[in-house]
This record gives structure tokens, sequence and C-alpha cells, in this order.
């Protein structure tokens, strides 16, 4: 996926489970549009100002991420 600036609308979350079609990431950081949706995920490097950790493993299909803990 393709790598976007964050804008003040978009939420940042990181994961430890980011599960894809046929992989699973670990460490990942989602960032989210205004309306929920993944635009883009990236490797967790560093703690970033402003991102919400969250427990549990995530599931993305289609710009959406699902969340099961």
């Amino acid at each position: 996926m393709k790598h976007q600036l964050i804008t003040p609308s978009c939420k940042r979350i990181a994961v430890a489970r980011l599960h894809l079609e046929d992989i699973t990431l670990c460490n990942q950081v989602l960032e989210l549009d205004e309306q929920g949706k993944v635009v883009s995920y990236q490797d967790l490097k560093s703690e970033t100002c402003a991102t919400i950790w969250l427990k549990g493993d995530f599931y993305l299909s289609e710009n959406k991420v699902e969340h099961r803990s």
C-alpha cells in the first residue's frame, strides 16, 4: 500500500498483528481517514506521537479494518 501523508483528519493506530489476505504482518501502524478507511500501513519502527495502541488481531480487506480481540 502506498504511503500517504497524515492530515489532521486522519487517525493513526498501532497493532500487533495485521492480517492481510495471504500474510500476517507484525507490529504495524495503520493510518485511517475520517471515514475510518485504511489509507496506508507501515512497519512500526519507533513510537510516534498521536498513535493509538490497540490489542488484538486486525483484518484488512478492501481498505476496511476489522478488530477481533
